[in-house]
C-alpha cells in the first residue's frame, strides 16, 4: 500500500558562512557574475569541480558546498583578497546614478531573456539579444525595468533511446535554487496581481531577478489558483503560455522597449 503524505512546512537547509565571507550570498543572487569575470572567479576558486557540477549556478552551490570548504575558504588570505575585490567590483557595478531630471522611465518588454546557461527562460536569438540589452543597459546605467515570462520548463534536451529514437527531456526550473526571488506586498506576502479571461480570473505571482543595475520582473501563472478552474463543475488544468516549454514556442515577439 503506498501513501501520500502532504507536505507541512519546507525548509531550504543551507551551511553557514563564515562572517569573513556574509556576503557572498548576495553577490551570488545577482546575476552581474554571468557577465564580470572577478565576480564569477570568486565562485569558480571556491570549489572548480562543484561549479560544474551545478551548471555554473551560484546560488545552487552556495546550498551544496560542504562547510569545510567555507571555512578553510573564510581563512585563506588570499581568498580573502579575492572576495573583497569582488565585493568592490560589484558594489561599483551595481551602485545607481541619479535618476533623470524628467523622471522617465523605460520599460523593456520581452517572452525571453537569454541571461545565463543557469536560467533556461530562452529558447534562441531573441532571448540572447534581450538578455544583452539588459546588461548593457546596466553597464550604461539606462533608467530601466524589465517585464518578460517565468516557464517552470526549460528548453528541452535530446537524448536516443535504445531503440536509436531521438526523445527529449523537458528538465524543471526550481525557481528557489535559482537567483530569483518573490516580489513582497506591503503586508509582506508573496505580490500576486490577477488577469481576468473568459473562462475566469488567472493569477499571476511576480517574481524578481537582479540584472546588474537593472530589476526584471518574471510572471509567473504556475500557482494553484490558475492551474485549476472549475469550470461547469470540471477541474481543468491552465493552459496559460507562461505554463508551456519554451521549446514548445516560436520566437515571434520582438523585444520593444517605450519610455513614459
Amino acid at each position: 500500500m503506498s501513501f501520500h503524505i502532504q507536505p507541512i512546512r519546507e525548509f531550504l537547509v543551507r551551511p553557514t558562512l563564515p562572517e569573513s565571507l556574509s556576503r557572498m550570498t548576495e553577490l551570488a543572487q545577482n546575476i552581474l557574475w554571468s557577465w564580470e569575470p572577478i565576480v564569477r572567479g570568486l565562485f569558480r576558486r571556491l570549489d572548480s569541480a562543484l561549479w560544474r557540477e551545478c551548471g555554473y549556478n551560484p546560488v545552487l552551490m552556495l546550498g551544496r558546498v560542504p562547510q569545510a570548504t567555507l571555512a578553510k575558504a573564510g581563512a585563506d588570505p588570499r581568498y580573502l583578497a579575492l572576495y573583497r575585490t569582488a565585493c568592490e567590483t560589484y558594489d561599483s557595478r551595481v551602485r545607481k546614478g541619479p535618476p533623470p531630471a524628467d523622471g522617465r522611465l523605460i520599460a523593456y518588454f520581452s517572452a525571453e531573456y537569454g541571461l545565463t546557461e543557469c536560467l533556461p527562460v530562452y529558447s534562441g536569438g531573441l532571448g540572447v539579444l534581450s538578455g544583452d540589452h539588459l546588461k548593457s543597459s546596466s553597464d550604461q546605467d539606462y533608467p530601466l525595468i524589465a517585464i518578460g515570462l517565468l516557464y517552470q520548463q526549460g528548453f528541452f534536451r535530446q537524448f536516443l533511446n535504445p531503440d536509436g529514437w531521438q526523445q527529449e527531456r523537458y528538465p524543471v526550473n526550481d525557481f528557489y535554487t535559482l537567483p530569483l526571488a518573490t516580489v513582497k506586498d506591503a503586508n509582506g506576502g508573496d505580490l500576486k496581481v490577477t488577469v481576468k479571461l473568459p473562462t475566469g480570473d488567472v493569477y499571476i505571482q511576480v517574481w524578481k531577478l537582479d540584472v546588474g543595475r537593472i530589476t526584471l520582473y518574471l510572471l509567473d501563472t504556475n500557482v494553484p489558483r490558475t492551474c485549476c478552474h472549475r469550470i461547469a463543475g470540471s477541474r481543468i488544468r491552465s493552459t496559460a503560455a507562461i505554463s508551456i516549454p519554451v521549446s514548445a514556442r516560436k520566437s515571434c515577439w520582438a523585444p520593444a522597449a517605450c519610455g513614459r
